[in-house]
């Protein structure tokens, strides 16, 4: 029992870094790239991050809110609302994704004043839609380190093997440990 408890806390572990380096490589690429394309301009960075805190705002409690009344309403299980914001998640940095090399081809060759509102709309599909990702991954952490963790926890105190697992506390230390090693990390690669 305890070696399938320590199984899944590593796939919980695994899974938070990747999507906690994911976003913060994400958070410090994206006003690089926009300061690349642009180089004479720090309009295109202060944009993203102006409206990517506006988005976090106005949506993580809407999307928080969202995952209790799907769980409450037992509509969908814990996976299956993992599963749902990590797929759209994954749909929201490919169309990200791909406007900003649609930016950066559009730039390498020379975009012309027609071409500006395309690009501008482009910019802005994806600080909009890359930020839409970032605000489900914060939400599916929270739900994770709110939620997730504290229903394993209970599971592990239940259990005949409970003096040998970690803590609550611990679990949570070690996700905290998890994010600030991705954030470390990320901006380094």
């Amino acid at each position: 029992m305890i070696l399938s408890i320590r199984n899944l806390l590593f796939c919980v572990y695994l899974a938070h870094g990747i999507s906690s380096f994911g976003d913060r490589l994400w958070q410090f690429a994206i006003p690089l790239v926009l300061s690349s394309i642009y180089p004479h301009s720090l309009l295109g960075p202060s944009v993203f991050l102006v409206l990517n805190y506006l988005i976090k705002i106005v949506f993580i409690p809407i999307a928080t809110s969202s995952i209790r009344r799907q769980l409450r309403s037992k509509t969908r299980s814990h996976f299956q609302v993992m599963r749902l914001f990590t797929a759209l998640q994954a749909i929201c940095v490919v169309i990200s994704s791909l406007s900003l090399v649609f930016l950066a081809n559009v730039e390498a060759a020379g975009g012309t004043s027609k071409s500006m509102a395309v690009v501008a709309t482009h910019g802005l599909v994806a600080i909009v839609v890359g930020s839409a990702g970032d605000v489900l991954s914060f939400s599916a952490t929270i739900f994770l380190e709110k939620d997730w963790i504290v229903r394993i926890d209970k599971e592990i105190r239940r259990s005949k093997h409970a003096k040998n697992a970690p803590t609550l506390v611990q679990m949570a230390a070690s996700l905290r440990q998890t994010d600030l090693f991705a954030k470390m990390i990320a901006p380094a690669l």
